[in-house]
């Protein structure tokens, strides 16, 4: 009697903590793609912003000077937390559904 209401309560548990991990490691997921996609945007409004502190018209602006500095910090905050951004870098595992479509 006893050992089956512990083997309910460990399968219950362990369902339950399968399930909550499978959720947990899908918002992972979506965050690490997301932060991959914002370093890629932050990395070409650096660029962009470079090329308009280079042009003649804008060259040793101090205003741009600063954005250049600000963006390239916030792309090494960004760079910091690269263990993030290698789970986006993974295949996703294919499902059998997926598969024979």
């Amino acid at each position: 009697m006893y050992e089956t209401a512990i083997l309910s309560a460990s399968l219950l548990a362990n369902l339950f903590l399968l399930v909550y991990a499978g959720m947990a490691a899908r918002k992972l997921y979506i965050v690490s793609v997301n932060l991959g996609t914002l370093q890629e945007i932050l990395s070409k409004f650096r660029e962009h912003v470079e090329l308009i502190h280079e042009s003649e018209m804008f060259y040793g602006d101090q205003t741009l000077q600063a954005m250049i500095a600000h963006s390239k910090e916030v792309l090494e905050e960004i760079e910091a937390h690269e263990d993030l951004l290698t789970l986006a870098s993974e295949e996703e595992p294919v499902m059998e559904e997926d598969a024979q479509r």
